[in-house]
């Protein structure tokens, strides 16, 4: 079926169809210069079968197929009653003999197994412009934007004829026209079994509440370490961790050129060698500088203010991410994220997750790496106001220290 996009870095190769860059339903390997209405209307045929179809999904692409000149079929199935009759109605009066588009036909798929394809073929006889995009999205509003979809798009020669003499034999041979006593017949039952999906629903909604819970981290002794922190933060040992800390955000600046990047492997290494905001492992370095594009290019995205945070940590820490590099993990990336923006973003390094741990903080479960450094991140942001730490530097002196002398001290 269609479906949309996602933004940058991934652009290359998830890409839009209908040209809603916040839709999360993606097609790989669409071409950059790909525009649907355009290649709608450069069509001599076009087939289409969905699972189910909605009258909001219909809308989204109706105008394009409007317009189109094209033979236009329409397949979609009955099962588990999630087609809408209003959509059947539309796609009814579209077909009427006195209709104002002679070119489209609509049928309904009659097996005696689940009808559950998703497929759009354009075809053109004169230009080799035809195509075909298989995937999950059904022709709704979540399935062509808001549902987490993928797809796929291509114009092989052998596997487009493939997939239009499967949809022609579903179509000739295990279809039926749509009449008004058919939809009349589905819509009675439609509605009644309206009240039952709606608990269903409900009861969907309650598990997805009690799963959303493992998303939340636990602090059990917060209070605590609030009281502690805030201590710290009075005493003589703390002016002089925080200035060290303050020094280092510059000299990290400096031997790194950011937020440019265009450090050598000198500076590099010197960056390793700064003991504050978190000691980095040795054994990485020089594999990691090794990829030093990459490096540089993860760097900068890093630090792209018009891309969600969540999209930036994806793809330099995630193992399949458009950035990652074996060892550049989040000890690195939150040490650059804190000199970066000392007010937002914390480290998190091994002092920082022992004291943690010692306080009774558990991550949330289920969300990944990235999941975890976010939740942690704005955990961190009460923390901070609430001991009246000025920034993440901080937050990392205390961690430090409480770690160093009375965790590690049997203090």
């Amino acid at each position: 079926m269609v479906t949309s996009v996602v933004s940058s870095p991934q652009r290359s190769r998830f890409r839009s169809v209908l040209g809603f860059s916040e839709d999360q339903a993606v097609v790989i390997g669409l071409p950059s210069d790909f525009n649907f209405d355009s290649e709608i209307a450069a069509a001599t045929e076009i087939r289409l079968a969905t699972a189910f179809a909605h009258l909001k999904g219909w809308k989204l692409i109706a105008p394009a197929f409007l317009r189109s000149s094209a033979s236009i079929q329409l397949l979609t199935g009955l099962d588990f009653f999630q087609t809408e009759p209003k959509l059947l109605r539309e796609w009814n009066r579209l077909t009427a003999p006195d209709a104002a588009q002679p070119h489209i036909s609509a049928r309904l798929a009659k097996r005696l197994t689940t009808f559950h394809p998703k497929i759009l073929i354009a075809s053109s006889t004169a230009s080799p412009s035809s195509f075909a995009i298989v995937g999950s999205g059904n022709l709704s509003f979540g399935g062509l934007r808001s549902n987490t979809e993928c797809s796929l798009y291509t114009k092989d020669s052998a596997i487009v004829a493939a997939l239009t003499e499967w949809f022609d034999d579903e179509w000739n041979n295990h279809a039926a026209d749509l009449t008004n006593a058919d939809i009349g017949n589905y819509e009675r039952k439609y509605k009644k079994l309206r009240k039952a999906t709606a608990q269903v629903r409900k009861e969907q909604k309650e598990v997805e509440e009690r799963l959303e819970e493992r998303a939340e981290a636990t602090f059990r002794e917060r209070e605590k370490a609030v009281a502690s922190a805030t201590g710290y933060f009075e005493s003589r040992a703390y002016s002089k961790a925080y200035e060290s800390r303050r020094g280092a955000v510059d000299h990290i600046r400096q031997v790194l050129d950011m937020p440019r990047f265009g450090f050598d492997k000198r500076g590099w290494n010197e960056f390793f060698n700064i003991p504050e905001l978190g000691r980095l492992r040795q054994v990485y370095r020089d594999s990691i500088f090794r990829n030093q594009k990459l490096l540089k290019d993860g760097m900068r995205y890093l630090l792209d203010e018009n891309v969600g945070m969540r999209q930036r940590l994806a793809a330099v820490l995630d193992r399949n991410g458009k950035f990652h590099i074996r060892g550049l993990g989040l000890n690195v990336v939150s040490k650059i994220l804190a000199v970066h923006d000392s007010q937002k973003w914390p480290v998190f390094n091994g002092p920082v997750e022992e004291t943690l741990h010692h306080f009774g903080y558990e991550p949330p479960r289920g969300v990944g790496k990235v999941g975890r450094y976010l939740k942690f991140a704005e955990v961190m942001e009460s923390f901070r106001a609430d001991s009246a730490a000025p920034d993440v530097l901080a937050l990392d002196a205390f961690f430090k220290w409480y770690e160093k002398t009375k965790l590690n001290s049997g203090g």
